[in-house]
C-alpha cells in the first residue's frame, strides 16, 4: 500500500511538473507570437515610410525636370524667334511671293483661329 501511495504521489508530482512546463511553452510561444507581430508591423511601417519617400523624391526630381524642360523649350522658342537670319529669311521670302500666294509666317499661323 505504502508504495501504491508513493507511486501516486511520485505520478501526481509528475503530473504537476508537466503541466506547469507545458503552460511555460505556451507563454513563451504566444510572447514569441506578440514579439514576430510587432516586428513585422514594424518592418511594415517602415517599408511604406520608404516607399512613400522615394515617392515624394521622384515626385520632386520629375517636377524638376519638367520645369527645366519647359524652360529649356521657352529659351528655344526665343532663340528661334529672335534669330536674325530667321527673320531675314521669313521677311526675304515673303517679299519675294506674289501677293496673292504670300504664305504666312509662322507667327501669323500660331496667332490664327484654327
Amino acid at each position: 500500500e505504502e508504495q501504491r501511495v508513493a507511486l501516486e504521489k511520485q505520478k501526481e508530482e509528475q503530473r504537476v511538473v508537466l503541466e506547469k512546463q507545458n503552460e511555460e511553452q505556451r507563454v513563451a510561444l504566444e510572447k514569441q507570437k506578440e514579439e514576430q507581430r510587432v516586428e513585422l508591423e514594424k518592418q511594415k511601417e517602415e517599408q511604406r515610410v520608404a516607399l512613400e519617400k522615394q515617392k515624394e523624391e521622384q515626385r520632386v526630381e520629375l517636377e524638376k525636370q519638367n520645369e527645366e524642360h519647359e524652360a529649356q523649350i521657352q529659351r528655344l522658342r526665343a532663340e528661334l524667334f529672335a534669330t536674325p537670319k530667321i527673320q531675314q529669311a521669313e521677311e526675304q521670302f515673303n517679299r519675294t511671293q506674289p501677293p496673292a500666294r504670300q504664305l504666312h509666317t509662322v507667327s501669323d499661323i500660331s496667332n490664327e483661329p484654327p
